[in-house]
Order: C-alpha cells, then sequence, then structure tokens
C-alpha cells in the first residue's frame, strides 16, 4: 500500500511508515479467531460444520448497487454450502431485495454479526473492489477468493480502481454470473 499512497498522494516513498494496519493484527491472533468463531457459532449454528460462502461486495457511494437479477440463485448454486450475504449497512434496501427474492433455505443474513467475526468461518470468500480480501487472505480457514466484478467496466470510470489491480489479483475477475456458478461449484483453492 506504500507504493499506492506513493502514486496517489506523491508522497515519496522514504517518508513512509511502514507500521502495518492495526485493524488486521487480530486476525493474525488463535485467541481471537477462536472467540470470532464462538460468536458465530452462538448466533448462527447452522454453519458449524459446513461449507460457509460469505458474499461481501464493496460499499458504492452514490453509484448503486445493482447486482444481475440471478445473483441469489447463482450465490445458492451448490447443495454442500451455506451462503452468508453482508452487505454494508448503508444498502440494507439491497440486502432486503435480495431476501425477498431468495427462496433458498441455504442463503442467510445476519445483520448482529460483525464482518470479521464471519470471516473466521468462511471458505469462500465473494467479493468484488473490497479490502476484506486482504483481512480474508490472513486467515488459516481462507480456501478460496472469488471477485465478482460484475460492474468493472462502469467502476473503472467511477470512483476508479488501482492501474494493477487486476494484475494481483489470485484469480481472473468473474464478470458474469454463469462463471460465478461454475467457480463457486468447483471450489478450487486459491
Amino acid at each position: 500500500m506504500g507504493k499506492v499512497f506513493e502514486n496517489s498522494y506523491h508522497v515519496p516513498f522514504y517518508r513512509m511508515k511502514m507500521i502495518g494496519y492495526p485493524r488486521s493484527d487480530r486476525l493474525f491472533h488463535n485467541k481471537w479467531q477462536d472467540l470470532a468463531k464462538r460468536r458465530v457459532y452462538k448466533a448462527a449454528p447452522e454453519l458449524k460444520n459446513r461449507r460457509v460462502i460469505l458474499y461481501a461486495p464493496t460499499y458504492r457511494e452514490d453509484i448503486g448497487f445493482n447486482p444481475p437479477k440471478d445473483l441469489s440463485k447463482v450465490l445458492s448454486s451448490t447443495e454442500d454450502a451455506v451462503v452468508v450475504v453482508k452487505l454494508h449497512p448503508l444498502l440494507k434496501d439491497k440486502e432486503h431485495e435480495l431476501q425477498r427474492i431468495s427462496n433458498n433455505k441455504n442463503m442467510c443474513f445476519y445483520s448482529q454479526l460483525s464482518t470479521n467475526d464471519l470471516l473466521s468461518v468462511t471458505d469462500t470468500l465473494i467479493t468484488d473492489y473490497s479490502s476484506i480480501a486482504f483481512d480474508f487472505a490472513l486467515l488459516p480457514n481462507a480456501h478460496s477468493l472469488l471477485f465478482f466484478m460484475f460492474d468493472l467496466d462502469k467502476y473503472k470510470k467511477d470512483p476508479g480502481i488501482q492501474d494493477d489491480m487486476l494484475n494481483w489479483l489470485p484469480s481472473k475477475p468473474i464478470m458474469d454470473t454463469k462463471t460465478l456458478a461454475k467457480a463457486i461449484k468447483s471450489n478450487q483453492k486459491n
């Protein structure tokens, strides 16, 4: 991120102090991981001993969030998993819409649980441009990370992405729901 800040803010690299990211420090501690899992399993015991797929897209200020119509069907396209949808709190209306159109018992919404706690039990994270991918990658349970970027062309223009973002992703961005369904079903570690 130092190089990103150097380019974005035009500050020489030597002026940066690499201290890490305090919010992610706890992700390295077994005690925090165990407590987070207990909090999740207390509120959602149905997630225990299941493959958990967390769908957590980034917040989109003033540009809208209009996922493909068949997203809820595609997210739960595999019987062996429970899908947890965690949208930004300001996107509650979209969460309610996804709940309404989803008639799948394998899709859950837990507003009482924090996203970080949910990461502690997640096997597959589906996100887009969110920094949550970095947090997830630090956890021992991280199996696969899917970047579902159905609105990439629009998002590149506003608010924009780093020039080299697509080069350092651990997998190719997924642009459509058909490819997303295939990736969910294949459950390949990346």
